[in-house]
């Protein structure tokens, strides 16, 4: 009787384990999906282009962005000013 009762009890934690990382693996779908969901309504149109500007660098030349087109992507990133 001990090697059955021992038996259904492995069995269920297996089952419990199995579940366990079903819902894991579900969850990990979801917030994959969602997050594929909600990059895309917020991405631009494509093609997207932006104007033409040319900006002071860190070392006191202008660039502009024509100087890049068809070379390389780029990418603006802009700071808030320290108070």
């Amino acid at each position: 009787m001990q090697g059955a009762a021992k038996a259904r009890r492995r069995a269920r934690e297996r089952w419990q384990t199995v579940g366990v990382l079903m819902t894991l693996a579900l969850a990990l779908i979801v917030s994959l999906v969602s997050w594929r969901l909600f990059f895309t309504a917020w991405a631009p149109a494509s093609p997207a282009s932006a104007p033409s500007f040319a900006l002071p660098s860190s070392t006191g030349q202008t660039v502009a962005l024509r100087d890049f087109i068809g070379k390389q992507d780029v990418v603006l990133v802009f700071y808030m000013v320290a108070t």
